[in-house]
Protein backbone atom coordinates (compact mmCIF):
# COMPACT_ATOMS: atom_id res chain seq x y z
CA UNK A 1 0.00 0.00 0.00
CA UNK A 2 1.35 3.40 -1.06
CA UNK A 3 2.08 5.76 1.84
CA UNK A 4 3.94 8.53 0.01
CA UNK A 5 3.03 10.16 -3.29
CA UNK A 6 5.93 10.99 -5.58
CA UNK A 7 5.64 12.45 -9.05
CA UNK A 8 7.97 14.26 -11.46
CA UNK A 9 7.52 16.08 -14.73
CA UNK A 10 9.77 18.02 -17.07
CA UNK A 11 8.62 21.24 -18.69
CA UNK A 12 10.49 23.04 -21.44
CA UNK A 13 10.83 26.36 -19.63
CA UNK A 14 13.25 28.17 -17.32
CA UNK A 15 13.01 27.25 -13.65
CA UNK A 16 12.03 30.81 -12.67
CA UNK A 17 9.00 30.74 -14.99
CA UNK A 18 7.90 27.30 -13.80
CA UNK A 19 8.19 28.25 -10.12
CA UNK A 20 6.35 31.51 -10.79
CA UNK A 21 3.53 29.68 -12.57
CA UNK A 22 3.23 27.16 -9.74
CA UNK A 23 3.03 29.73 -6.96
CA UNK A 24 1.62 32.89 -8.60
CA UNK A 25 -0.55 31.56 -11.42
CA UNK A 26 -2.06 28.47 -9.77
CA UNK A 27 -5.52 30.01 -10.09
CA UNK A 28 -5.08 30.07 -13.90
CA UNK A 29 -4.06 26.44 -14.43
CA UNK A 30 -5.49 24.49 -11.46
CA UNK A 31 -8.39 22.28 -12.58
CA UNK A 32 -11.57 22.67 -10.56
CA UNK A 33 -12.84 19.45 -12.11
CA UNK A 34 -10.66 16.67 -13.44
CA UNK A 35 -11.31 13.53 -15.41
CA UNK A 36 -12.57 11.52 -12.44
CA UNK A 37 -12.63 13.86 -9.48
CA UNK A 38 -13.30 17.31 -8.20
CA UNK A 39 -10.16 19.30 -7.33
CA UNK A 40 -11.85 21.61 -4.87
CA UNK A 41 -12.81 21.68 -1.22
CA UNK A 42 -16.00 23.64 -1.97
CA UNK A 43 -18.94 21.90 -0.33
CA UNK A 44 -21.71 21.05 -2.79
CA UNK A 45 -23.62 22.96 -4.14
CA UNK A 46 -21.10 25.78 -3.55
CA UNK A 47 -18.74 26.31 -6.48
CA UNK A 48 -14.99 26.92 -6.32
CA UNK A 49 -13.85 30.40 -7.39
CA UNK A 50 -10.11 30.81 -6.74
CA UNK A 51 -7.15 28.88 -5.43
CA UNK A 52 -4.09 30.83 -4.33
CA UNK A 53 -0.83 30.87 -2.43
CA UNK A 54 0.36 33.80 -0.37
CA UNK A 55 3.94 33.59 -1.75
CA UNK A 56 5.98 33.87 1.45
CA UNK A 57 7.09 31.74 4.36
CA UNK A 58 4.01 31.17 6.51
CA UNK A 59 1.71 32.25 3.69
CA UNK A 60 -1.63 30.55 3.28
CA UNK A 61 -2.57 28.09 0.55
CA UNK A 62 -6.30 28.61 0.27
CA UNK A 63 -9.40 28.34 -1.84
CA UNK A 64 -12.21 30.88 -2.16
CA UNK A 65 -15.74 29.74 -2.91
CA UNK A 66 -18.52 31.53 -4.81
CA UNK A 67 -20.30 32.19 -1.50
CA UNK A 68 -17.32 34.32 -0.40
CA UNK A 69 -15.93 31.85 2.12
CA UNK A 70 -12.25 30.88 2.22
CA UNK A 71 -10.94 27.44 3.07
CA UNK A 72 -7.31 27.30 4.17
CA UNK A 73 -5.83 24.13 2.67
CA UNK A 74 -2.46 24.69 4.32
CA UNK A 75 0.47 27.02 4.78
CA UNK A 76 3.93 27.43 3.32
CA UNK A 77 6.62 25.95 5.57
CA UNK A 78 9.60 26.34 3.20
CA UNK A 79 9.88 29.03 0.54
CA UNK A 80 13.08 29.12 -1.51
CA UNK A 81 12.24 30.64 -4.92
CA UNK A 82 12.76 29.33 -7.55
CA UNK A 83 13.97 25.97 -6.25
CA UNK A 84 11.80 24.72 -3.40
CA UNK A 85 8.32 25.04 -1.98
CA UNK A 86 6.97 23.04 0.95
CA UNK A 87 3.46 23.43 2.27
CA UNK A 88 0.88 21.63 4.36
CA UNK A 89 -2.30 20.13 2.94
CA UNK A 90 -5.29 19.25 5.07
CA UNK A 91 -8.75 18.13 4.09
CA UNK A 92 -11.53 19.33 6.43
CA UNK A 93 -12.17 15.78 7.66
CA UNK A 94 -8.53 14.90 8.43
CA UNK A 95 -7.14 14.94 11.96
CA UNK A 96 -3.72 16.25 10.82
CA UNK A 97 -2.10 17.89 7.80
CA UNK A 98 0.04 16.17 5.20
CA UNK A 99 3.20 17.71 3.74
CA UNK A 100 3.85 18.52 0.09
CA UNK A 101 7.44 19.25 -0.92
CA UNK A 102 8.05 20.48 -4.45
CA UNK A 103 11.51 21.02 -5.92
CA UNK A 104 12.30 22.78 -9.19
CA UNK A 105 15.62 22.04 -10.94
CA UNK A 106 16.93 23.49 -14.19
CA UNK A 107 18.26 20.84 -16.60
CA UNK A 108 19.47 22.39 -19.87
CA UNK A 109 16.33 23.91 -21.40
CA UNK A 110 13.93 21.99 -19.16
CA UNK A 111 12.79 22.32 -15.58
CA UNK A 112 12.33 19.15 -13.58
CA UNK A 113 9.55 19.43 -10.99
CA UNK A 114 9.57 16.74 -8.33
CA UNK A 115 6.79 16.43 -5.77
CA UNK A 116 6.69 14.38 -2.58
CA UNK A 117 3.41 14.26 -0.63
CA UNK A 118 3.78 12.52 2.74
CA UNK A 119 1.96 12.12 6.03
CA UNK A 120 -0.90 9.84 5.01
CA UNK A 121 0.06 7.21 7.59
CA UNK A 122 -0.45 9.74 10.42
CA UNK A 123 -4.03 10.18 9.22
CA UNK A 124 -4.57 6.44 9.47
CA UNK A 125 -5.75 6.71 5.86
CA UNK A 126 -2.83 5.36 3.84
CA UNK A 127 -5.25 4.03 1.21
CA UNK A 128 -6.03 7.54 -0.06
CA UNK A 129 -2.44 8.09 -1.20
CA UNK A 130 -3.19 6.13 -4.38
CA UNK A 131 -5.89 8.61 -5.37
CA UNK A 132 -3.56 11.50 -4.65
CA UNK A 133 -0.95 9.86 -6.89
CA UNK A 134 -3.37 9.81 -9.82
CA UNK A 135 -4.53 13.34 -9.06
CA UNK A 136 -1.00 14.72 -8.89
CA UNK A 137 -0.18 13.25 -12.29
CA UNK A 138 -3.31 14.83 -13.78
CA UNK A 139 -2.69 18.22 -12.11
CA UNK A 140 0.92 18.29 -13.35
CA UNK A 141 -0.46 17.78 -16.86
CA UNK A 142 -2.60 20.90 -16.47
CA UNK A 143 0.41 22.92 -15.26
CA UNK A 144 2.54 21.74 -18.19
CA UNK A 145 -0.18 22.48 -20.76
CA UNK A 146 -0.79 25.95 -19.30
CA UNK A 147 2.91 26.82 -19.30
CA UNK A 148 3.47 25.55 -22.83
CA UNK A 149 0.50 27.57 -24.08
CA UNK A 150 1.56 30.77 -22.31
CA UNK A 151 5.25 30.50 -23.18
CA UNK A 152 4.44 29.96 -26.85
CA UNK A 153 2.36 33.13 -27.10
Amino acid sequence: MKKVVTESITIKAPVEKVFDAYINNIDDWWPRYGKQRRYSFAPRPVEPQHIRFEPRLGGRFYETFDNGEDFVIGSITEFEPPHKLTYTWQSPDWNAPTIIEVTFAQTTEYTLISLRHSGFEALELPEIAEGYQDGTREIFGYLKAWLEEHLAS
